[in-house]
């Protein structure tokens, strides 16, 4: 009977606590509040058990054990300081310190502790590019890295052209290229789901900065001749991004004869049946794609 142990193994591990007994007692303590799934007290008495064992792999789980405890006892704060003790002692096995990331992460998502969450997402990034890769840690660092760059893009969409014209171009130029170099970075890791949203993502940036160029503020004081040569002088710089939305939204189409057919490469051949309605705004022609990969 666990609850009927738990008094008796508590007052002997306060009134002996240099007793030859006295960690098998609180081990055995441990184990009566996990079966009697009062998992506050599991996850503080493993935690005394960490703190109180020498051997290095039997901290290790015993630390994990605390942190899960904590998770499940819904105590955030305590399991994510757990987890980064974890860290900080025990950086392998390497599956295992991915998973510590990624509970981090998660943790602070539901926390919406931003700042935080971002902190670990990074340090994820870093922990996959170090050496042994797997495709659980390659997964993660995807998506995470996927997810700074949907920060970056939204930035880049605010920066409208307007006065002052200059500066705001010159702005939102150096941010459509950290973007797609943020995109780009995400498509290297060749997760299937992650690089066809971000190919995906790269077409569109192209794509709206030609758009953008076309629907910017003109300058005032322009005669009629002046303002059709202004047009076609912006159609002649925003053709070359409409190319490149093209290129990238083909690449992603391209999967689609490779089997892979998710929802940003039906977006892709979506965006080429405008772009290019002579090739692709034909209903047989997605629907030989779409027999091809059944």
């Amino acid at each position: 009977d666990w609850k009927l142990a738990i008094p008796v193994l508590k007052v002997f591990t306060s009134r002996y606590p240099e007793h030859k007994l006295y960690k098998s007692a609180t081990e055995m303590l441990a184990r009566s509040y996990e079966s009697s799934e009062d998992w506050l007290q599991s996850a503080t008495a493993y935690e005394e058990l960490y703190r109180n064992e020498t051997n290095s792999e039997r901290k290790r789980l015993l630390l994990w054990q605390s942190a899960e405890y904590y998770q499940k006892a819904k105590r955030p704060y305590e399991a994510a300081e757990s987890y980064k003790k974890y860290l900080q002692n025990f950086r392998r096995p390497f599956d295992d310190a991915v998973e510590a990331h990624a509970r981090l992460i998660d943790i602070y998502q539901q926390s919406r502790d931003m700042k935080s969450r971002r902190y670990w997402q990074q340090k994820l990034i870093e922990f996959d590019a170090s050496g042994e890769s797997t495709p659980r840690s390659r997964f993660l660092a995807a998506s995470a890295t996927l997810e700074i760059a949907e920060e970056g893009f939204a930035d880049y969409q605010r920066v409208k052209l307007v006065k002052p014209l200059k500066q705001n171009l010159k702005k939102k130029k150096a941010l459509m290229q950290a973007s797609v170099a943020a995109y780009t970075k995400t498509a290297n890791y060749g997760v299937a789901q992650v690089t066809t949203n971000a190919t995906y993502r790269i077409a569109e940036i192209y794509r709206g900065f030609g758009r953008a160029l076309m629907d910017s503020e003109r300058p005032a004081g322009l005669s009629a001749d002046e303002l059709e040569q202004y047009n076609i002088l912006l159609e002649d710089q925003a053709y070359p991004f409409e190319e490149k939305a093209i290129e990238a939204h083909e690449v992603n189409a391209q999967r689609a004869s490779e089997g892979l057919y998710d929802e940003w490469v039906r977006k892709s051949f979506l965006a080429l049946a405008k772009l290019l309605p002579a090739r692709y705004a034909k209903t047989e022609t997605m629907e030989a794609f779409n027999n091809a990969i059944r």
